[in-house]
């Protein structure tokens, strides 16, 4: 039975410091129930007539009700009432006991005169603890306000990116889709939201700032770099300085025009810049200059159709892993080495689809394989590779890209092996032709060690271009010289 009013003889506690108490372990021991106090205030619990108290021990969990009862579910209904007093004994004579702290019932009250009550009691359970009441000094140390900023009541609407990346501790979404005041999508291409610190899944409306919202792009992909977060549209790149703590500080460091991200998985931080790849080209992109990297491929790069296409960054080997079609039945990996700046292919797993490229744990390429169902690493397998290697020149117009120049010899120091077949071929291309000017099959032989062959190119041209190829399991390309002499201003 609750007690909805205080009775005259019950008066509010003066402090409120709550009371850790053992749970009582009522199959241990035996205690006497249900017998009535006599005497007492909030401090001790008299028994004169009966002296029940001498059962009892230093320790014991009792309570003090209002109502008679013997039965077991009678006495756990009668202890639940918000009117039943409780506490603990820490001092027993034969007829009373003093108490822990005050004898409280469930709402921080007690009793002066607890006389006509009906005691029960038990030993404490070694392994349980319980509080009889929690303590409530009118401080609010948590409010859902004061944790999230913002009261219980407000509404905040969810949204949809395309595009994420984390910088200092914050979340960045890019590309997102929200909904206007009649629960209409409107779709935000130029807009990134942020979010507070250490709370990546709180978007507050009010943080968000526009790039290029009149240009006509939209945002592809999101990349951080050094404190800077690089917004990467299809034909505009921003890159938005947030190193400093305050949102006030940030401010749009670049604004790279003509160059950009056809996908969001053809972007990778390096350690010289986000590199990122469009349909024309593949750029290497830092706070002062945009890089084209496939400027000795360009002409292979704009012929490949991108198709689910990815890149990843290789540390360990410092090279770029890019993968045009997922599931392309031809070469279907391009790797630049950053140390070398030259371009390589690389045919895994024809006609089987493939997932976007990630870094692995041990800093090279990963990617997983739809047929096995298997996550592949790109890794040397250490042995011997078969296939011919080719290495292809730009156009040299040296200096005078309009005056025709006789080019003399050609002096290349090379290795490849000690086979017969795996000589070095030499070819040249002049003025920019598709076709073959002049073709050296045999006269750079197979060399076990770095050598210096020369022979006579004799040709004309404005401009000179070269392709080596060689089928050698241990091919150098170490030098090229080639002379030649102006021969004057073309009519």
């Amino acid at each position: 039975m609750a007690v909805d009013t205080l009775p005259s003889n019950i008066s509010a506690k003066d402090r409120n410091l709550g009371c850790w108490l053992a749970c009582p372990s009522w199959s241990v021991g035996s205690r006497p129930q249900n017998f009535v106090l006599n005497g007492g205030d909030q401090d001790a619990w008299h028994d004169t007539a009966s002296s029940q108290w001498a059962n009892y021990a230093v320790g014991d969990i009792v309570f003090a009700t209002t109502a008679n009862t013997t039965d077991s579910a009678g006495v756990t209904t009668t202890l639940a009432t918000n009117d039943t007093l409780v506490s603990a004994v820490s001092s027993k004579f034969n007829d009373m006991v003093g108490l822990v702290e005050n004898a409280m019932d469930y709402r921080a009250r007690y009793d002066t005169t607890p006389a006509t009550r009906y005691a029960h009691g038990s030993p404490a359970d070694s392994n349980k603890m319980a509080t009889w009441y929690i303590p409530n000094d009118g401080m609010k140390g948590y409010t859902y306000q004061s944790f999230t900023g913002r009261y219980a009541g407000q509404v905040i609407p969810s949204i949809r990116w395309n595009c994420s990346a984390v910088i200092g501790n914050r979340v960045f979404y890019g590309n997102v889709d929200t909904e206007d005041e009649n629960q209409q999508t409107v779709r935000e291409r130029s807009r990134v939201y942020y979010t507070p610190v250490y709370k990546p899944d709180e978007i507050d409306p009010r943080h968000f700032k526009d790039f290029g919202k009149n240009d006509g792009d939209e945002i592809i992909g999101l990349q951080s770099l050094d404190g800077r977060l690089y917004v990467l549209k299809e034909r505009n790149i921003y890159i938005y300085n947030v190193s400093a703590g305050n949102e006030m500080n940030w401010y749009t460091e670049r604004h790279h025009r003509g160059v950009g991200c056809s996908h969001k998985h053809l972007a990778v931080p390096t350690r010289y810049g986000v590199v990122c790849a469009d349909e024309r080209q593949v750029s290497l992109v830092t706070p002062q200059e945009v890089i084209e990297l496939t400027l000795p491929i360009r002409a292979s790069w704009q012929a490949l159709t991108l198709d689910g296409p990815s890149m990843a960054y290789a540390p360990k080997k410092n090279e770029l892993i890019v993968l045009p079609d997922a599931d392309s039945n031809d070469v279907n990996f391009w790797i630049y080495n950053f140390d070398y700046r030259s371009w390589s292919q690389m045919t895994l797993d024809k006609n089987i689809q493939k997932t976007n490229l990630v870094m692995g744990s041990d800093m090279n390429g990963l990617y997983a394989e739809n047929t096995g169902k298997r996550v592949k690493k790109m890794n040397d397998s250490g042995a011997d590779n078969t296939e011919t290697a080719t290495i292809k020149t730009k156009q040299f117009d040296f200096g005078a890209p309009d005056i025709k120049k006789r080019f003399g010899r050609i002096y290349i120091t090379y290795k490849t092996d000690d086979e017969a077949a795996d000589a070095l071929t030499v070819t040249c291309y002049l003025d920019g032709s598709g076709s073959a000017a002049k073709t050296f099959s045999s006269e750079f032989p197979a060399k076990a060690a770095l050598t210096n062959v020369g022979n006579f190119i004799n040709l004309v041209g404005k401009t000179l271009e070269l392709k080596f190829a060689c089928a050698g399991q241990d091919f150098v390309l170490d030098d090229v010289i080639v002379e030649y002499t102006m021969m004057g201003h073309t009519p």
